[in-house]
């Protein structure tokens, strides 16, 4: 059983694996508590915190002491031209989840996101078919 995240290369890649996955986290509210007490439990990095609220991403840095260090941005586009990530989790509001997962796909990230997915079939297609167009 592994015990910390890794980053694995898509099918037919023969690249090496990274020892730790680098993540950023799009929206801080209450929903994201879960997710990084367990990225952090299974080892992996948060790298960067997003959100528009200031005292949302303080009470996390205040509760998990290992984020004291970690850049913080009120807009998920800074952080995804200036921090080297591997994948993002997207905790914010389902309305914004489309636009997020797409310039985070076009960024190379792996991406996990709260559902719902999206707001339309259409866009859950266009999601699959940018996620194929990186494979």
């Amino acid at each position: 059983m592994r015990t910390r995240w890794q980053a694995a290369s898509p099918p037919g890649k023969k690249e090496k694996m990274a020892d730790t996955v680098r993540i950023g986290i799009i929206g801080c509210g209450g929903i994201a508590r879960g997710h990084i007490q367990r990225l952090l439990g299974y080892g992996a990095q948060i790298a960067a915190l997003v959100d528009t609220v200031e005292a949302n991403v303080e009470r996390y840095r205040r509760d998990f002491p290992r984020l004291s260090g970690v850049p913080v941005f009120r807009d998920y586009r800074d952080m995804l031209g200036s921090v080297e990530l591997d994948a993002v989790q997207i905790n914010t509001p389902h309305a914004f989840h489309y636009p997020q997962i797409m310039d985070s796909l076009e960024a190379g990230l792996h991406v996990l996101t709260e559902k719902p997915m999206v707001c339309s079939v259409r866009q859950a297609k266009d999601v699959m078919q940018r996620r194929r167009k990186q494979a």
